[in-house]
């Protein structure tokens, strides 16, 4: 499905996956390294959310260990070279990068081509209803506003089932043009 986005077949995807499946991992590290190495697409900007910015910069953080290691380096370095390699921003000399940042935070202003939402929802808060449809009211009213070009660029959101009415209930009840990927326990 990932590889689908990145050869514009699908531009808005929902995948619910359980915790523990490497989620984050693959989302968020090694699926932009991919894009910006192997693909030779390192113009590609990412804005990545999370219920918590710190796991958005601790994702950013393995990406940025990932493109900066001497094997990456070795195979993609002529195509991928890295420019500002901090936690909150990663980017390279082709003008792309890839922006941490969580639900309500920092993203006004920020566009790319790509929006990650990876566990938009704290499962230790999902039976408030004020925080859950908070979450829900921020996605449907900002996420599309962080995109540079509505019908080619992709948003993809990932994440565990939390409640009926999670970010995911509102994408399969309200959004067809979403494609979705369920990946049962």
């Amino acid at each position: 499905h990932l590889e689908a986005v990145t050869f514009g077949e699908i531009t808005r995807l929902l995948m619910n996956v359980p915790p523990g499946f490497m989620k984050s991992l693959l989302t968020d590290v090694m699926w932009p390294a991919w894009e910006w190495g192997p693909m030779e697409m390192p113009h590609i900007r990412y804005v990545a959310f999370s219920y918590s910015s710190s796991l958005t910069e601790r994702d950013n953080d393995k990406f940025r260990v990932l493109i900066t290691c001497a094997e990456y380096q070795a195979m993609y370095g002529a195509v991928v070279r890295p420019v500002k390699i901090g936690e909150k921003k990663v980017s390279n000399t082709k003008h792309g990068w890839k922006l941490a940042s969580s639900v309500g935070g920092v993203g006004t202003g920020e566009r790319g081509d790509r929006v990650l939402v990876d566990d938009p929802h704290n499962v230790k808060e999902q039976e408030s209803k004020v925080i859950r449809e908070g979450t829900v009211q921020w996605f449907q009213e900002s996420i599309q506003s962080r995109l540079n070009d509505l019908k080619k660029d992709a948003i993809i959101v990932i994440m565990q089932r939390v409640h009926e009415a999670d970010v995911s209930g509102s994408i399969i009840e309200s959004m067809p043009e979403y494609e979705h990927l369920c990946i049962p326990m």
